[in-house]
């Protein structure tokens, strides 16, 4: 492989990578918004922490497995 093909397949793995990455953000950040927004409804119905408590776990994992994928921590989208 000559050193211009070789460049240009880095290239390519490299913008695939990023792509994947991408694709794993917004499914991760739709999961932490559809996650949260549950803990939040369950809130607002009065529930008890025993009955929330499982999906806040899910949500800290889901926010932990962001930041190691980004490497930034996960903020919420800005409300227009």
């Amino acid at each position: 492989m000559s050193r211009l093909e070789d460049c240009a397949y880095s290239c390519m793995h490299e913008l695939a990578f990023s792509r994947a990455d991408f694709s794993i953000w917004q499914e991760l950040g739709s999961m932490i918004t559809v996650v949260g927004d549950r803990i939040r409804v369950m809130k607002e119905d009065g529930a008890s922490k025993d009955v929330f408590g499982e999906s806040v776990d899910e949500l800290l994992a889901l926010k932990a497995r962001y930041q190691e994928i980004a490497g930034t921590p996960w903020t919420p989208p800005v409300k227009a």
